[in-house]
């Protein structure tokens, strides 16, 4: 299992990723302070997300009344694919990073033993992820 944060991506490629992170967060936090249709937010969070991420599939969880992750937007996964999933808010590589208190990058996910594994829509499994 390899598991890293922001913070161990060392060299010019690690401040890129840095730079542009804090870019697309100041036009989140922009997107979240002007619209109020949380659906709206989302979308255009993944949408703002993918411009630095080229992701297949991606999800945002909020953490409900409850202290279980809330899977709110998904993209490249079968719409109902999360409805039987309910993940408490310190389980899973999101639980972790909610733990740790920072970004969460697994590059193989398939040796990690945080990561809960659902299926893409296309029917591949993720082999990496950021949280």
């Amino acid at each position: 299992m390899r598991c890293s944060n922001l913070s161990d991506r060392k060299g010019a490629a690690g401040s890129v990723i840095h730079k542009n992170i804090l870019t697309i967060l100041d036009q989140v936090a922009n997107e979240v302070s002007g619209e109020l249709d949380l659906r709206s937010v989302l979308s255009n969070t993944a949408r703002l997300v993918k411009q630095v991420v080229d992701y297949s599939s991606f999800v945002i969880a909020l953490i409900d009344e409850k202290g279980n992750f809330d899977l709110a937007f998904q993209e490249g996964y079968e719409p109902e694919a999360f409805d039987q999933v309910r993940i408490k808010a310190d389980k899973g590589l999101i639980g972790l990073s909610v733990l740790r208190k920072e970004v969460v990058i697994v590059d193989d996910v398939s040796d990690d033993p945080h990561h809960i594994m659902v299926p893409t829509a296309d029917g591949r499994l993720p082999r990496s992820m950021l949280a």
